[in-house]
């Protein structure tokens, strides 16, 4: 069973591959994953239209992240 949501965008810096739980943005990097959507869904959509709109210049509410969720991953 899947612990994390996965989302892989495109950015003009290359593939983003964004990692969620139902709390916040865990961990983001350029190794692109399988994508599953099923867990963190409003905060992976969050966060792609966050990343679409960084690179078009467009403020926006920053994704919720969880810190400490970001160093265990790694």
């Amino acid at each position: 069973m899947f612990e994390h949501g996965v989302r892989n965008i495109e950015t003009p810096i290359g593939n983003l591959s964004i990692r969620a739980t139902n709390v916040g943005i865990c961990k983001v990097s350029s190794e692109l994953d399988i994508e599953n959507n099923k867990i963190g869904r409003d905060h992976l959509d969050h966060a792609e239209k966050w990343f679409i709109g960084y690179f078009k210049k467009k403020q926006s509410i920053f994704p919720n992240l969880i810190f400490r969720a970001c160093r265990a991953l790694d």
